[in-house]
């Protein structure tokens, strides 16, 4: 038989799943009210002039700006429909349930509707009161709607052009306009103002009720997406009438359960009910897991997806997620959690041994390289240093002048966003994928950064424009075109364009030259191999060429076939030395097909072979040719916009290999993510398909971490 506070705790968790969709709907409903602003701010575009003057831009703004404030008006006031409606029928849901699930007659009190909405409107939750957050929506959506056509006027663009960056893209389901922003938070407003308005009618129950409820339990959901505040506090009992409560912050999905008194502590001297009664009422919590015990029943890999791998590892290691929040609900640094960490004990001093003879002195010890990372913030700190924890530090030197990123968010696809300084992960990566797709985006960050201190050092840090432009990877678009002219000559086989289905032509002669590489290396191997010295004759090449057999085997498994002596390995080594050697990227890197994911080292090669060839060789992983011909549109714009202004690279090139800085910073992302992995070989195989580029880069990077600004 179950406690009373089983079956409460048990109905109010089904309550919980529909009070979910009911805010679902409710959302859509507001949304869709907000949406005839939106076509309102469209057409008060066109009908406004082309290149207006300041003047008529600002009444343009104007007009905008009461179109906005109108329809979050509208909004809220479906909203508040929904809130007052919400107050009364969840107050009485959670009166009625409590009263039927306790053994003994008990007349509970049911707060009126308007006590509740009062209650919500006067309890805040991360420091703002409802009415704060209600006048603070409008406002932030306008900011946002004016500085992007402002800066559309500013950048030459047209009106479609500007209502395109308003509204978004139909490839991308218009999820990448300003408009999709402001619902977004429009959305989690909402679903938080109801949320809070349903946990305020719990605990207005609660507090009315304490003669039967001594404590009030917080239940947070368990999945991968619980932030830290709600992990700590899943499980915790508070006082009726004191203590947190949720939400915890916007699109909590927490709630609360009572605890109900025991039978002694309502003044019965007795331990149980007679048989035949519902339920026992020992005033015991429900029997559930919190969300600790949950996590440490998941795989490692989701623990380090959910904490990030340092705070998993801490963990791991008997941490309770509870101490990754303080007293106040404020998430700890990584740093910190690792000083509260115990000290490994220190082993026990052994007895004295016999005087040995004085050994020589030692070397003193190298210092050791500063820590690039001492000064940044905690987004760095959680999402970000993880993923460089293999670099070699003197690869990472830069990091440390580069200013700090405000957000690493999850959402769908992953890319960096200049204009806000934040790094979108999607969802699905974890793991050493996150990681390899981390270094990649905050690669494109540090272009950005380095662009950024360029223009404010020639005094031209006011040029909006610039200032969200990818920064000086642009300047190599010389040794691009040397190094993409190799890779169309270096075609082995035919094999479909990924993103047109044309057949690429084959080089015959260098087909058959890879091929003649290949007899000959196996023709020495099998020499060696009747020698009894095969196997070291493979390991030797490998040593020649400054690469780890473990690593080539893991970045190109569909080369090896898993055996490491005899005429497999032979074959197998043959193949792989003959298609290095000459820069055989076919087989190197397309022949990986569905093996290559995001977390291998060969999509950034497949990234880049796109972007240096403008999808000419069509590779899986990349962007569309439309992506870079537009992005030297854009350039071109730019160009015209703001004349010579003595900054190299900002004009693309022209012809067979016609580059703009969508070309040239997938480039610096990729080559950035190899260079500091931490895998020598990975870094290695990149040099050897764009040798021209990498030198450049690295020149570029070694420049600006000394103050050289390109």
């Amino acid at each position: 038989m179950g406690t009373v506070n089983d079956d409460i705790a048990d109905k109010l968790t089904g309550r919980d799943v529909a009070l979910q969709r009911f805010y679902k709907g409710a959302a859509r409903r507001v949304l869709d009210t907000l949406k005839a602003s939106e076509a309102r701010i469209i057409k008060r575009l066109l009908d406004a002039s082309e290149g207006l003057g300041r003047a008529r831009q600002e009444k343009l703004l104007k007009d905008i700006r009461g179109i906005i404030a109108t329809g979050h008006k509208d909004a809220l006031g479906v909203l508040t429909v929904d809130i007052a409606g919400l107050a009364e029928i969840e107050s009485e849901f959670i009166a009625g349930t409590i009263a039927d699930e306790i053994p003994v007659a008990f007349k509970t009190v049911t707060p009126a509707p308007a006590q509740v909405v009062a209650a919500a409107n006067a309890r805040p939750f991360q420091g703002k009161l409802l009415s704060d957050v209600y006048r603070e929506l409008p406002e932030a959506s306008f900011r946002k709607v004016r500085d992007t056509i402002r800066l559309g006027y500013l950048e030459g663009q047209t009106t479609p052009e500007i209502i395109r960056a308003l509204r978004g893209t139909a490839v991308q389901g218009y999820k990448n306009g300003v408009f999709n922003r402001a619902r977004r938070d429009m959305e989690a407003v909402t679903r938080t103002a109801l949320a809070h308005t349903a946990n305020t009618a719990r605990n207005e129950v609660y507090k009315a009720n304490e003669g039967v409820i001594k404590g009030v339990q917080w239940t947070s959901t368990l999945d991968g997406k619980t932030s830290a505040i709600c992990q700590a506090r899943d499980g915790e009992i508070y006082p009726p009438d004191k203590g947190p409560r949720p939400p915890a912050h916007f699109n909590c999905r927490s709630a609360t359960v009572p605890i109900t008194k025991s039978w002694r502590e309502l003044g019965y001297d007795m331990d149980e009910v007679d048989e035949g009664t519902r339920a026992s009422m020992n005033g015991q919590v429900p029997a559930s897991q919190d969300y600790d015990a949950w996590l440490r029943k998941q795989p490692a890999a989701f623990q380090d997806e959910v904490l990030g791998k340092g705070k998993a590892d801490l963990f791991r290691g008997g941490m309770s997620v509870k101490k990754f929040v303080d007293k106040s609900g404020r998430e700890l640094s990584l740093d910190e959690l690792r000083k509260m960490a115990p000290a490994k004990a220190k082993p026990k001093p052994k007895a004295n041994p016999a005087p040995k003879a004085k050994p020589a002195p030692k070397p003193a010890p190298k210092a050791k390289p500063a820590d690039v990372w001492a000064g940044k913030g905690s987004v760095e700190a959680e999402f970000v240093k993880p993923a460089f924890e293999k670099a070699r530090p003197e690869r990472l030197r830069y990091i440390e002048l580069a200013a700090n990123l405000k957000e690493v968010r999850r959402g769908e696809g992953s890319h960096f966003q200049s204009r806000t300084s934040t790094i979108q992960m999607s969802s699905k990566h974890s793991g050493e994928e996150f990681k390899s797709v981390m270094r990649h985006e905050y690669g494109h960050f540090i272009d950005n950064d380095m662009n950024v201190k360029a223009l404010e050092a020639k005094g031209l840090g006011d040029k909006l424009g610039l200032r969200y432009m990818l920064g000086p990877s642009r300047l190599v678009k010389e040794e691009l075109a040397k190094d993409a002219k190799t890779l169309f000559g270096t075609v082995s086989k035919p094999f479909d364009n990924a993103w047109s289905n044309k057949k690429v032509p084959v080089n015959s002669a260098f087909s058959d030259k890879v091929g003649k590489d290949r007899s000959e290396i196996r023709s020495r191997y099998r020499k060696a191999d009747r020698a009894g010295n095969g196997t070291s004759e493979v390991n030797s090449d490998f040593e020649k060429r400054g690469l780890d057999q473990q690593e080539v085997r893991d970045m190109f498994p569909h080369m090896f076939s898993g055996s490491d002596t005899g005429k497999e390995l032979y074959s197998d080594a043959a193949d792989f030395f003959a298609a290095f050697d000459n820069g055989d990227h076919v087989r190197l890197i397309y022949d990986a097909g569905s093996r290559m994911t995001h977390a291998s080292p060969l999509s950034g090669l497949s990234d880049s072979i796109g972007a240096s060839t403008n999808q000419s060789l069509g590779y899986r992983f990349g962007h569309p040719a439309s992506y870079y011909s537009q992005s030297r549109a854009h350039n071109r714009k730019t160009v015209e916009f703001y004349g010579d202004l003595g900054i190299g690279g900002l004009k693309p090139s022209k012809g067979k290999f016609a580059y703009g800085t969508a070309n040239t910073g997938q480039l610096w992302a990729n080559w950035f993510e190899a260079y500091t992995s931490g895998n020598d070989t990975q870094y290695t195989v990149f040099k050897k398909f764009f040798p021209e580029t990498s030198a450049r880069f690295e020149k570029i990077l070694e420049g600006y971490a000394d103050g050289k600004f390109e």
